[in-house]
């Protein structure tokens, strides 16, 4: 008796799984496909964006100069699916000027090792002027990345080139869709205002080898401090593709390398109350923009000034921001001021030794930089290709050496320090962790999670770690675990907020000082009453000395998708056709069964 309901349901489940069986046959997501974005500075728009309702057009294959030049002749809507030797600056600009609004949409295809001959998709000179030995930086950067497109672009993998590729061979005419629209446009001065964007930034890491205690954080008042630097992420074309190899990982391994053998070093425990100066560390974030991080935190400390909002006696101060070396004393807190604010900031530190002489109480700042003289000149600088293969492991041990020595020695130390090669070249752990092992033991044993990329994000409001990089996370917990060695045995309890217990009689409290601190243009501040980034440097947004990058917003509805043939003029009438035929369809089974249901008596209607 359930002849006819089951019919009715068997017949939509078969209409249903023949519609999704038909859709699917006609179309393959690509979802590794990696977008490039939208930035904007004072200075306008760079980066990629679609319609906002996204672009589709016929595909063609462009591996050769010969297919370029046919392609470039094209009178109709095209997107180009684009062999990775020919992405390059003159051949996008030459695809943009001929084609204009034609041109819907690039896919560059997957590419296993960097072209012959390849270059550095970002300006030369970047990083702000001449380099070691009075070279210029980069110089034979195209400056790709700083261009503007007003099509889509996207970086696909390798399965993926191989389906483009494959759909196109076979003659089916497919069409490529591309959906990324960016919501910001303009310059970052009326994003911000508009709040369409973001500010670039995230987290820096900082610290010193002190350890922080209930009477002391470190650098000591008064006390200089002699500091080793470094880049924690790089820029690239593609959103999530900073490999970053040596313009970032190399130098931030090289720094953790040698805080750790500063700390394992015999007896440095004991000389770090005496050392005349303090050494401290900084992992800075978004210094391919300007020195995001770096401006930023030495603008902080130099300007700092006691937030007398403190909620009560010993507690710290509300801010959105928290100063990175604790409160001066006037501002109820056992952390006691670290770095002299006016000694800190670089400009003034010149004029100060420009008239007291060498004896002006500065800090000292050693940089672990991303160039060397054999790669100046190279294209793997700020693009894919920076990776793990292009690194020399010794050579960023024998860096990791020379700095800790020189930095040990100018803060008044004793002793050698020596870095543990063994995790740096012969298993090359640390360098896997930032660039190639989703397994990392490193990562493990400190229950982090692997970093994925060194591309610089955009800057959340929100505190510490929690708006952190999977990079600065991975950096800070490392050098935590690193740093424990030099806290009393016992007792081992949290100073940070929220933490529970005391210490015990005559045993003061103690943590590694490893701290983040907010890596954000140092023109911008936050009002997290109103929830928006306000300028407070107008002059030096004006003047070029801060460039102000942001990131426009972007929905989440954002894909890429091969269609693997065109629509025929006669397919939608066809279509129409077959979904009215289904309706009569159904529509006359319904009848049938409740004709069947009313004279079998199966339907009862009482008074």
């Amino acid at each position: 008796m359930f002849h006819a309901p089951i019919a009715l349901l068997s017949l939509l489940l078969f209409s249903t799984a023949a519609a999704k069986g038909r859709e699917s046959a006609q179309f393959v997501k690509l979802t590794r496909a990696d977008p490039c974005v939208r930035l904007l500075s004072a200075d306008g728009p760079s980066g990629c964006a679609t319609p906002a309702g996204g672009a589709i057009a016929p595909l063609v294959a462009v591996e050769s100069r010969e297919a370029l030049a046919r392609v470039l002749n094209a009178t109709e809507p095209v997107s180009v699916a684009l062999s990775a030797e020919l992405f390059e600056a003159s051949v996008m600009h030459s695809l943009r000027q001929r084609l204009g609004g034609l041109l819907r949409g690039v896919a560059v295809l997957h590419s296993e090792g960097m072209p012959r001959g390849w270059a550095s998709p970002e300006p030369a000179s970047e990083g702000g002027g001449p380099g070691p030995g009075g070279t210029v930086l980069n110089p034979s950067g195209s400056g790709l990345s700083r261009d503007s497109f007003d099509f889509g672009v996207v970086l696909l993998s390798a399965g993926e080139s191989a389906a483009l590729l494959g759909a196109v061979r076979a003659g089916g005419s497919p069409l490529l869709e591309l959906k990324y629209p960016m919501f910001a446009t303009g310059d970052s001065l009326s994003c911000l205002a508009e709040g369409s964007c973001l500010p670039l930034g995230g987290q820096s890491v900082w610290g010193a080898l002190p350890p922080r205690t209930a009477a002391q954080s470190p650098p000591a008042k008064d006390k200089p401090a002699v500091m080793l630097t470094a880049s924690l992420d790089a820029a690239a074309f593609f959103h999530e593709h900073a490999a970053g190899a040596e313009a970032a990982v190399s130098g931030t391994v090289a720094l953790l390398a040698a805080v750790a053998s500063v700390a394992r070093l015999a007896g440095s425990a004991e000389q770090l109350e005496a050392l005349p100066r303090t050494p401290a560390f900084a992992l800075f974030t978004g210094e391919a923009y300007g020195q995001i991080g770096s401006r930023r935190f030495f603008g902080d400390v130099e300007t700092f000034r006691c937030d007398n909002r403190s909620r009560e006696e010993g507690a710290a101060p509300q801010s959105a921001a928290p100063h990175p070396l604790g409160p001066p004393p006037s501002c109820a807190s056992p952390y006691k001021p670290d770095l002299r604010p006016e000694a800190a900031s670089a400009e003034r530190c010149a004029r100060r030794r420009a008239s007291e002489g060498p004896a002006s109480r500065c800090p000292s700042l050693g940089t672990l930089a991303d160039y060397d003289a054999e790669r100046r000149g190279g294209g793997r600088y700020g693009s894919r290709f920076d990776t793990l293969e292009g690194i020399d492991a010794s050579l960023v041990c024998e860096a990791s050496a020379v700095a800790a020595a020189a930095w040990w020695r100018l803060a008044g130390g004793e002793g050698s320090p020596a870095p543990n090669c063994s995790l740096v070249e012969e298993r090359r752990e640390l360098l896997g962790c930032f660039l190639t092992d989703p397994r990392c033991a490193t990562a493990t044993q400190l229950e982090v999670e692997p970093p994925t990329s060194r591309y610089t994000s955009a800057f959340l409001p929100l505190r510490g770690e929690l708006a952190a990089s999977g990079t600065a996370k991975f950096a800070a917990a490392f050098l935590r675990a690193a740093l424990a060695p030099l806290c009393p045995a016992e007792p081992r309890r949290s100073l940070f907020p929220g933490a529970s217990g005391t210490a015990e009689e005559g045993s003061p409290l103690c943590e590694p000082t490893v701290l983040t601190h907010d890596a954000v243009s140092p023109s911008l501040e936050y009002d997290a009453e109103a929830g928006i980034f306000r300028l407070v440097d107008e002059a030096a947004v004006a003047n070029g000395t801060d460039a102000l990058w942001t990131e426009s917003n972007w929905p989440r509805d954002t894909h890429a998708t091969l269609w693997l043939y065109r629509p025929s003029p006669s397919e939608p009438p066809l279509l129409f056709a077959f979904a009215a035929t289904s309706m009569a369809t159904t529509l006359a089974v319904v009848a049938l069964s409740c004709s069947r249901i009313n004279r079998k008596g199966w339907l009862r209607v009482s008074d």
